[in-house]
């Protein structure tokens, strides 16, 4: 249950996010193709797509999905961003500005102007239909690829300083890579920072790729350094040596049973009279 407190908080970082997300596109105009403002704002939706939903604004939720996952066209070089998509998207701003007064109002939702909107997005970034948002997701997902694709990855978070003023530690970034696959945590070398400078050290096994770790870094990403190194298990020491196995001798061939001899015959042919 959401207490007044929680949607105060809510409201503060909503306002907060949606002038971020105006300074970054109105930026973009000018610098399209700079990877860290997209980064910027598709981490902005993704947060107002996570707090809404944690906060049970789902009109927002649901918004805000579909903007992500256009965006993340965008991000991830399948399409280039146009004036007419930072148009779409300022208008998405707007659409959730205008979907939280009508929730602080509890009044009714405008729904037909967030379909247009992503009627918009969808055409112009062809990131599926709208009534099929989870369209794109299953396939990595599929039960006989992971076995397949299960790789060790050993993640060291370095935090700095600014991390101190977010919301976010070792233990929620655990459970979000544990989601992944199967995941521990490692401990630190002695020679490490202590403190809120320790390094945060995880092996996980997964099917994931390396984007998919990344995305679970996203809120802390800018306050630290993060590294990842595949096939993890190469940096830990190295497991007792399996001992080969004995090799045993085959039995002795059989010889083949020798052909019939004449003396062996039945009785019959050997006494029977020779012909002329």
């Amino acid at each position: 249950m959401r207490t007044p407190t929680d949607l105060t908080t809510f409201v503060d970082e909503v306002e907060d996010l949606l002038e971020k997300v105006e300074a970054s596109v109105l930026a973009l105009e000018s610098r399209a193709d700079d990877p860290e403002l997209m980064n910027q704002l598709f981490r902005a939706f993704h947060t107002l797509k996570g707090s809404s939903g944690v906060v049970g604004v789902t009109a927002i939720a649901h918004f805000t999905h579909h903007v992500e996952t256009a965006l993340d066209r965008v991000r991830s070089g399948a399409i280039a961003m146009s004036p007419p998509l930072v148009q779409a998207v300022l208008a998405s701003k707007d659409h959730v500005a205008s979907l939280l007064a009508a929730t602080l109002r509890k009044t009714a939702i405008d729904s037909a102007r967030g379909d247009a909107i992503v009627a918009q997005l969808t055409a112009m970034t062809g990131s599926g239909a709208p009534a099929k948002p989870s369209t794109p997701s299953p396939p990595p997902a599929a039960a006989p690829v992971l076995p397949r694709a299960e790789v060790d990855y050993l993640i060291e978070f370095r935090p700095g300083p600014d991390l101190a003023a977010m919301d976010t530690g070792p233990d929620a970034i655990f459970e979000s890579l544990a989601a992944l696959g199967a995941c521990e945590r490692l401990a630190n070398d002695p020679t490490s920072p202590t403190g809120a400078l320790a390094p945060w050290r995880f092996l996980l096994t997964s099917c994931a790729d390396e984007r998919a770790i990344h995305d679970v870094f996203i809120f802390v990403a800018s306050a630290g350094e993060l590294e990842i190194d595949r096939g993890g298990s190469m940096f830990l020491d190295d497991p007792p040596a399996t001992p080969e196995p004995v090799a045993t001798s085959a039995p002795a061939a059989t010889s083949a049973p020798a052909a019939t001899s004449a003396a062996s015959a039945p009785a019959e042919a050997r006494d029977a009279p020779a012909r002329g």
